[in-house]
């Protein structure tokens, strides 16, 4: 199609911009892919005039291994922070983009995962020690269903840091979008189930659940649908190269 969209298509599977190798979103029965797992299905009203029919839906699916337990060894959260900063420079030095969308990219790195310190977080990770949160808990992780999505804890912790704050208006948008979406949610919302806090107040989550669509309207309008899915894959990527080759594990980070 020389880079074309194909106006054949109904514009539903496989033509999301969100979608990788690690995600993928399957349209009503459709099948799993292979290696993948369903973790969250969103269902549209039946028509009004059938209230026993269930409507169309969603199905969003995820590489088995997707996640806090991509690792192989448990991995420290402020190594994992570390890593996915050093990545981000990495990628984006040679990058030909404005400095201050680097630096908005930077600061979304440093504070990508600050909802993982949550005691509900790392209870999913199997961890119970407070003094030493973890990123990663490798082959160790507990059983709890992961309900809670550490990104959007992120959102709300990183409101207080200086660095963000110092940011301009803008790029703390584009910053807040950036953690919203690197593990695929906020386009253009989270899941209602997904939308909490553990430790904040319900006042505060439905304020930054409200602003999540609001802003994902707003920067595709301003970077068009395709500039901000390549702005959203430069975390994304750091984040994967990071979990995927840890600088160390907790074992050598205590040595």
């Amino acid at each position: 199609m020389q880079g074309m969209l194909d106006g054949s298509q109904d514009g539903r599977e496989g033509l999301d911009v969100a979608d990788t190798v690690d995600r993928k979103r399957v349209w009503n029965d459709g099948a799993t892919p292979l290696g993948m797992r369903k973790i969250l299905t969103i269902r549209f009203p039946g028509p009004k005039d059938d209230e026993d029919t269930e409507g169309e839906a969603w199905h969003w699916c995820e590489k088995a291994n997707e996640g806090g337990k991509s690792a192989p060894e448990q991995v420290l959260w402020q190594i994992h922070v570390d890593d996915v900063v050093t990545r981000a420079k990495s990628i984006l030095s040679d990058l030909s983009l404005p400095e201050e969308v680097k630096q908005a990219v930077i600061v979304a790195a440093q504070f990508h995962d600050h909802g993982k310190r949550r005691k509900l977080f790392q209870t999913v990770l199997g961890n119970f020690d407070p003094n030493l949160p973890l990123a990663k808990s490798g082959r160790r992780g507990g059983r709890i269903a992961e309900t809670y999505r550490h990104e959007f804890g992120s959102l709300l912790d990183v409101e207080s840091e200086q660095d963000f704050r110092s940011l301009s208006a803008e790029m703390r948008e584009l910053v807040l979008h950036l953690i919203a979406t690197h593990h695929g949610r906020a386009r253009p919302h989270f899941a209602t189930v997904e939308a909490f806090d553990p430790e904040r107040p319900p006042a505060d989550v439905e304020a930054i659940a409200t602003l999540v669509p609001q802003r994902f309207a707003r920067l595709q309008r301003k970077y068009g649908r395709w500039g901000l899915a390549y702005l959203e894959s430069l975390l994304r990527a750091a984040d994967w190269a990071a979990s995927a080759n840890p600088s160390k594990f907790v074992e050598e980070a205590k040595a």
